[in-house]
């Protein structure tokens, strides 16, 4: 079960130096997507929105690990 407005994300994917990934969350809002190589400190690096609930994010492959998160623009 998701929670309104809070996002889930699938289908990671590394093809051709992008990595790739699904963003599920509500229809019409807002997302920044956050990157960490530590689960400590968190960077902005890309926003996204969407008229449908699903949209598709493609980010150049970094260096390395690094975890990804996407929270509600309010």
């Amino acid at each position: 079960m998701q929670v309104l407005g809070l996002p889930t994300l699938s289908a990671p994917a590394y093809s051709s130096g992008q990595f790739q990934f699904v963003i599920n969350g509500q229809s019409g809002a807002t997302y920044v997507v956050l990157a960490s190589t530590n689960l400590a400190d968190w960077k902005p690096v890309a926003t996204n929105s969407s008229a449908g609930a699903t949209r598709n994010v493609s980010l150049a492959a970094p260096q390395g690990r690094s975890f990804y998160r996407a929270q509600l623009v309010q």
